[in-house]
């Protein structure tokens, strides 16, 4: 998915990619706890989730090979 310039500079974005980074150091926090292995993974995927939806906002530069 892509974002056009005006959808990335939108309010709404721009409060859902707040909150995600909030998120994201709550997440981040609890991570540093000790956890059992099972709580460990669920709490990684809810991090990679968490990555996921900000980087909709980040789309990666196309490399054109000569």
């Amino acid at each position: 998915m892509k974002l056009t310039e005006s959808e990335l500079n939108s309010p709404l974005w721009l409060k859902l990619k707040e909150h995600w980074e909030k998120r994201l150091q709550t997440l981040r926090a609890e991570n540093d706890k000790s956890l059992n292995e099972s709580d460990t993974t669920k709490l990684r995927g809810r991090i990679a989730e968490i990555k996921a939806n900000i980087e909709i906002g980040n789309p990666k530069p196309i490399i054109e090979m000569e």
